[in-house]
């Protein structure tokens, strides 16, 4: 009996250790099994979620995790499982980094180092003033740092001619290349004008040509301008200090009156050579001082028969105010914005397209529209002209404005013709168009269909204009629109729907080819009792090229 009990006695010292840790480990495979499955107390490792913060020694590195693109350094990397992840970033010029990175739990970092891989190349024997490029960019010093790699210098410097070379430079390590330049022989390489008509009677940049001449060394010369009988009118003394250079011709003679028109000649003579180019002066190129309507350059909302010169390119943006005088409710209505471009591509056929922006208490309204002319003219012996043109013109609108709709605001499919008797400094036109769906274009769903008829009046002079129009709008069908979930539709009948008419002017700024222009004007509606109006006033700039 003591010996059973020495035995127990050792058999429990011996593995009470194991008896312990079996009981613990039952305890808890209990406890697994008891807890219920949606317990949001308990989560797993891999339902644990991770973010990576990756970071460069030159920032802007791309940042590809696993191979997949995730954006550029300093970056942080958001919903990530625990794992292992290949954390790769690259930037031109710059070593590539890869690193296998183990993710926890949390928060997790990784920095990347990005060694540049450049080199230096010394320039030796550099003269003064001369410009060095690699590569077509323009370097400064003698030490220069370049990527590693294949670079072409070039050393320019007036006078000599030029260095040309090819050279290697490898990563942390310096090239030298010695530069050899020789004196360059004098040569006109070019000799030209800026343009190969003007009239010397427009403002600022309209009203000259710019002559331009390019040479290899310096030199003292002369320009002569000759007209068709071969006598000179006017001479321009040059000194070149450098490769390229220019002036500006006002098309004036040694007295300063302006020449006549013809075709005149420019002879370069300079260290003993000469170069010739020419230049017409043409008294019968002028610039309307015109603002671009939905359908080309006119005034008000009318398109005129004029065109502007071949090339010229115009620009003009304005703003201003409207109010409703007559009708409910009276007071401020809105501020229209008004942006717009017009090219004329050919001596027959001008493109224009405009934005404009109507600032209504509680809602913006916004049109954009664009328009081809074609027109020409029949000039009779006492230099007057009869002008005629065709155009065509596409517009939307967001939502419409003014009344219950009737005026041309821009937007629909129209096409019209506008004819025109202009003289030096007079111009009495007529337009007439039909527009197709005019209150908020295409898009809608409407017959709502206009017939626009106006008369325009302007009186000309060389830094100036001013002009009245005014024009009669007839519309016939139904407009249909929807705003939101809203149906909008009603009848749009009218001989006399609305009446448009104002004053416009516009004068150049200085001897600039920039004028400002200013317009004042009503749109009436004679419907109901008493109508409704609403005067308009802008003020804007035009600038023609």
């Amino acid at each position: 009996m003591k010996r059973f009990s020495y035995c127990v006695k050792r058999f429990a010292q011996r593995y009470l250790v194991i008896i312990l840790m079996f009981l613990c480990s039952g305890f808890s495979l209990f406890a697994e099994a008891v807890r219920r499955p949606g317990d949001s107390s308990y989560k797993s490792t891999a339902d644990q979620t991770a973010f990576l913060y990756v970071d460069s020694s030159v920032s802007g590195a791309s940042v590809y995790l696993n191979g997949t693109y995730k954006g550029t350094t300093p970056l942080k990397i958001s919903g990530l499982k625990p794992g292992s992840y290949t954390v790769r970033t690259s930037l031109k010029h710059y070593s590539e980094f890869s690193a296998s990175v183990r993710v926890r739990p949390g928060h997790n970092s990784v920095f990347a180092y990005m060694e540049k891989i450049s080199g230096y190349l010394h320039l030796d024997s550099v003269p003064s003033g001369a410009e060095v490029y690699c590569a077509g960019e323009r370097v400064y010093g003698n030490n220069i740092e370049l990527d590693e790699g294949r670079h072409t210098v070039k050393v320019r410097k007036f006078g000599m001619k030029e260095f040309k070379s090819s050279v290697y430079v490898t990563r942390r390590s310096t090239t030298r290349l010695t530069i050899a330049m020789e004196k360059a022989p004098f040569e006109i390489t070019d000799f030209r004008v800026s343009k190969s008509s003007f009239n010397p009677r427009n403002p600022g940049d309209l009203g000259n040509v710019d002559v331009h001449y390019s040479v290899t060394a310096p030199e003292s010369g002369v320009i002569a301008f000759r007209n068709a009988g071969g006598n000179i009118i006017f001479q321009k003394d040059v000194d070149f200090y450098t490769w390229d250079g220019s002036f500006s011709w006002i098309g004036t003679d040694f007295s300063d009156y302006i020449v006549d028109d013809g075709i005149y000649t420019l002879t370069l003579y300079a260290g003993g050579l000469e170069r010739e180019c020419s230049v017409e002066v043409d008294s019968g190129i002028v610039y309307p001082l015109l603002s671009i309507t939905p359908g080309g350059l006119g005034i008000g909302g009318l398109t005129s028969a004029e065109l502007s010169p071949r090339g010229a390119f115009q620009i003009e943006g304005n703003a201003g105010v409207s109010f409703r005088t007559v009708g409910e409710p009276e007071g401020f209505y809105s501020v229209p914005i008004h942006v717009a471009l017009a090219w004329t591509v050919s001596r027959y056929v001008e493109l224009s397209t405009s934005v404009d922006v109507s600032i209504i208490p509680e809602k913006t309204s916004v049109n954009g529209s664009f328009a081809i002319k074609a027109g020409d003219s029949v000039t009779f012996p006492n230099d007057a002209s009869l002008l005629y043109a065709f155009f065509a013109r596409i517009g939307f609108r967001s939502s419409p404005v003014m009344y219950p709709y009737g005026c041309d605001s821009g937007s629909g499919l129209g096409a019209g013709v506008s004819v025109g008797y202009k003289t030096e400094n007079f111009y009495l036109g007529a337009q007439s168009s039909i527009i197709f769906r005019p209150v908020v274009g295409l898009v809608s769903n409407g017959s709502d269909t206009m017939w626009k008829n106006g008369i325009m009046v302007r009186r000309i002079w060389r830094n100036a204009s001013l002009g009245a129009y005014g024009s009669i709008n007839s519309c016939f069908g139904e407009y249909e629109f929807k705003t939101k979930d809203v149906v909008h539709k009603d009848s749009f009948a009218g001989w006399f729907r609305s009446f448009d008419t104002g004053i416009e002017g516009a004068v150049y700024l200085g001897n600039t080819s920039a004028a400002f222009t200013a317009r004042a004007g009503f749109v009436y509606f004679p419907q109901g009792e008493r109508g409704t109006m609403y005067p308009q006033f802008s003020l804007g700039i035009i600038g023609i090229l």
